[in-house]
Parts: C-alpha cells; structure tokens; sequence
C-alpha cells in the first residue's frame, strides 16, 4: 500500500519574486497560448517560464538560478503539507482540504490507480522538462476514500491552529492555501490512517507516466536514489472523494478534419443504433440532457442544427457489448466507441495523436467554434461521478482521454521538489 513520504519542499520567497499570486500558474495543460505570454510578462519568476517553455534546457536555468538567487528557498526539515482550496460553483462556497506529500512509484500499480488513457504529444513534452529539470513542478491530483473524515478532521485542526505558510488567490479568484506539517507525530498518523487506502489519479495521469518512465531511465542508467526527495517518488495531493468540496465537470468534443463529412449520412447511421430526436435550441438541447442520463447532444453547422442521440435498449453498439458493466455505462465510451469509431472513424490512434478531436469545458466556446466553422460537428457529455472514476480505477478500466474535469485545477508553483541523484553509470 501506498506511503506518504513527507519532504523538503522548495518555495517561493514572496520578499524576491514579489506577490505570489504573480508566480503561480494553472498546470500546464491549461495553460493556452494567450495565457501564456501573459503569465511570462507577469513576472519575471512566474513558474510559466518553467511549465511551458519548450526550451527545456532554458527552463532548467530558470529553475536553478531562481535557486540561486534565493527565489526558491528550501524548507529545513521535511514537511507534509496541508492545501486548502476556496472556490464558488454555481454560486455556492466550497471548501476541499488536501495533503501534498511524495508518493513511491517503484510499486505503483495496485496502489495508485488511474482511469485515463493518455495522450502522446503531452507525455513526450513532459518527459523532456523532466529530464532536464529533474524536478516535480506540478501536482498529480489524487483521491483516497475514508468515509469517516478522521484525515479531514485532523487536518482542520491544523488549519484552525495557525495562520497560512502561503496564501495566494488564482485567476478566478479562488484561494489556495498552504500549511506545513513538520510533526513527525502528526505526519505519522495521516500515515496510518492513508496506508490501507488506495489512491486514485484524478488529474495528472500524462504527469505521473512521465514519472514511471523517467525512474525507468534512470535505473537503466545505473542512478540511485540520494535523498527522498528522488526519481523513486513523485509529489502528490490527496483529497478525500468523501468530501463535499469535490466536484467533477464536463468535457465535450468538437471534431474537425473529417474528409467528406455527410451529416446526412451520419444521421442514418446513427439511427440504425440510437434513439436521434431534433431541438430547436441549444438550450432546449441541454435542458433534455439534464433530465435524461446516458444522453448525448450533438451540435452541426452555422445555423446550430442539435440532436440528442440516446442508444435504444434493443440495440447496443457491439463495441460495448464486450465492455465490463461500469466501462460501458460512460457516456464517453458510448461516444467515442459507439459513433466516434464506427461512424467517424475516429479510433484510438486518432484520440492519441489528437489528429481530430478538441476538448471543451465550455460548452458555449464550442457552440461557438461550430457556428463559425472551425469544427465540422460536436458532442456535448454528462460529467463523469466520482463513483465511476473509482470503479473504473479498482478493475484497471482506462477511460478515453478527457473523460474527467475536475474543478477547480490545483495550482503550479505552490512547492517543488527537486530530485538528489546519485548517477553512477553502468
């Protein structure tokens, strides 16, 4: 079972680089082109010059000057830390308490649990940072279950206790907190507590095969492990998905670069195998998917054409009749296996290389892109629950890219851990 190693964390210094709302980022997925340039004249130590800086061997000088001029200063005893985040969805507060610790990866694959496949343009950009910077920057966002809140608890006792270590508000104005736990008595009974659970990968799974294949490269290499803080581990937040802060999003589809797309002929075929229904309206189309789980909405063409597509209980698409029960309950495997491949010709290769399918939260921006023309059509989804995201992890069923959104992100920048390795060559 999983062990959480608590670790000298590396911080930024708020009396060099300024406030540190000016440092921090969303991770580095999110982190468009336009936002980009605004996070890299924002300040000159905003954590973007590390993230999304394709020279990775520029980033690596960033990261080891900021050391060197004591904008990154490391904390002297080894901490587990306490994260709190503070946000409004659908105008109600929210609160979600987390710990950041490091995790082993040498035995990870009954413990740490993912559910999506992943992409291979953000794996190899990941690899390259991390092999120049040999450090955890971003977090992998994490869930264990512990009905009995006994972690929570303890952790709000932290809370209550002292003022914030760090204390940043993001973009959206959501605030994000930091607490050291330097106890070794306390760090010892999160411990107990987490040691039978299992943890599973929310957010972060191109992050965390990234980590598994670089400790693969160094072992192969002959390096060792110098301090805990090493390739052997990867840094971690955990949430308790008992609690009430968590909450999962949408991701809609958008397809583009069809050659000879037919709506007409997609029509036909999908009413060989789903129930199709016409709406007037984009939001008399959402209003039905509300109200109607194992629904799809599809948008084509300037004027908004939209459907609901629903599969019909006579008639399964035979991709998921072979699929366990849990796996193809998702709606995005009813999308992606049910009318994305057999009718689109959109397969795994294709969701991989990304050759043909953009991703949207909003759904509003997609309408948009539909409407002036730079997508062919769009699917919008139901959000993926925390109880399929568990089921689907405990019997190693990997969801399609993108299938979870969960809100909000976890900041970048809060603390690193940068790697001690003993390279000894064989």
């Amino acid at each position: 079972m999983p062990k959480l190693f608590a670790f000298r964390g590396y911080r930024f210094d708020p009396e060099v680089v300024g406030p540190l709302d000016q440092v921090v980022t969303q991770p580095y997925d999110k982190i468009s082109d336009s936002l980009r340039q605004e996070y890299l004249h924002r300040n000159p130590f905003n954590v973007a010059h590390l993230i999304a800086n394709k020279n990775y061997r520029a980033a690596a000088k960033s990261l080891n000057d900021w050391i060197s001029k004591g904008a990154l200063l490391r904390d002297d005893k080894p901490c587990l830390y306490v994260y709190r985040q503070s946000y409004t969805w659908e105008n109600q507060p929210l609160t979600r308490i987390g710990i950041i610790g490091l995790v082993s990866i040498q035995e990870s694959e009954d413990s740490i649990k993912g559910h999506e496949k992943t992409m291979l343009e953000p794996l190899q950009d990941r690899l390259h940072l991390l092999r120049a910077t040999e450090t955890n920057d971003g977090l992998i966002f994490a869930l264990y279950q512990e009905p009995k809140h006994f972690t929570d608890m303890l952790l709000e006792e932290i809370i209550e206790a002292s003022p914030a270590d760090v204390d940043v508000r993001d973009d959206f104005g959501f605030g994000h907190s930091l607490w050291k736990i330097s106890d070794l008595r306390v760090q010892k009974s999160l411990n107990k507590v987490l040691g039978p659970l299992n943890f599973y990968i929310a957010d972060g799974h191109h992050r965390f095969e990234t980590a598994i294949q670089f400790m693969k490269e160094c072992k192969e290499k002959g390096w060792r492990p110098k301090e805990v803080e090493s390739f052997d581990k990867r840094m971690i937040a955990l949430f308790n998905m008992e609690s009430s802060g968590l909450r999962i999003l949408p991701t809609h589809r958008a397809v583009r670069n069809l050659a000879q797309f037919d709506i007409k002929k997609l029509l036909v075929g999908l009413q060989k195998k789903f129930d199709v229904k016409s709406f007037p309206s984009l939001d008399s189309l959402r209003e039905n998917l509300q109200s109607n789980p194992r629904t799809i909405g599809m948008l084509v063409g300037k004027s908004l054409r939209c459907w609901s597509i629903q599969p019909r209980k006579d008639s399964v698409a035979p991709p998921l009749k072979d699929l366990p029960k849990h796996s193809a309950g998702l709606d995005v495997n009813l999308l992606h296996l049910g009318i994305l491949e057999p009718l689109l010709g959109i397969g795994a290769q294709e969701l991989a290389t990304q050759s043909n399918v953009d991703y949207f939260r909003d759904y509003k921006k997609l309408a948009q892109g539909i409407q002036n023309q730079t997508y062919q059509l769009g699917f919008l989804l139901s959000p993926t629950t925390l109880e399929q995201v568990r089921q689907c992890s405990d019997e190693k069923l990997m969801m399609p890219q993108k299938s979870t959104d969960f809100f909000p992100k976890l900041l970048t920048g809060l603390v690193f851990s940068k790697m001690g390795i003993m390279k000894t060559f064989v």
